[in-house]
């Protein structure tokens, strides 16, 4: 299937959502699987400064919710019992309603950023470890025990550029590709897309700040 997928990649579609890796991908299992997720999916963004170019493509199937980082909204996440909103994270975890299911079950965000830029291992290395951040921007909770979050990075060597650069720009593009994978996702086999439950903002629930 991947070497499937290589042979017809194309230079002109780039679909996002439901294709791919994002077909069977959900958000949100704090209560369990299939008992109130919503849909996650394949997305993909990139940035050109100058001829520096830094893209990533992730497919989003995580166990936190999936928020905005420029406004703070919950796109998707573990609902509410009614299943017409998302319940919040945060509030689930650090409540005692018995909508959390103990122990999380297996999960992963996968993506891969790319640059034209020159990278040496470490420098590769350094630029996934950032990338990372772009993750922790959108997901919460993210890195748990059962996610197997992981981002893989490549360069072309084709430009010249500064490695913390490169770094900053691969974290804000895997962010906007992950809000972009959950955003373009339809509903499928019973779970809905983000587009067809309410919103709240985070944080959410009993949280106590000291």
């Amino acid at each position: 299937m991947g070497y499937r997928a290589c042979e017809e990649a194309s230079l002109t579609e780039a679909r996002q959502g439901n294709v791919g890796a994002g077909a069977g991908a959900a958000v949100g299992r704090l209560s369990g699987n299939s008992k109130g997720m919503v849909k996650g999916g394949l997305g993909t963004a990139s940035v050109r400064v100058g001829e520096l170019v830094v893209g990533a493509i992730v497919a989003v199937n995580c166990n936190g919710d999936v928020s905005d980082p420029d406004t703070g909204e919950i796109l998707a996440g573990t609902l509410t019992p009614d299943r017409t909103r998302v319940a919040g994270a945060m509030g689930i975890l650090m409540g005692t309603a018995g909508i959390y299911k103990e122990g999380f079950l297996t999960n992963t965000t996968i993506g891969v950023v790319a640059t034209n830029g020159i990278l040496t291992k470490s420098a590769a290395t350094r630029v996934a470890m950032m990338a990372h951040d772009g993750y922790a921007r959108t997901i919460n909770p993210i890195h748990t025990l059962g996610d197997g979050d992981v981002v893989f990075t490549l360069g072309t060597g084709l430009v010249t550029g500064d490695v913390n650069r490169i770094g900053a720009l691969a974290a804000w593009v895997m962010a906007q590709a992950v809000v972009k994978a959950v955003r373009a996702a339809d509903t499928f086999l019973g779970v809905p897309s983000c587009r067809e439950i309410g919103r709240t903002q985070e944080p959410t629930g009993p949280l106590q700040r000291g």
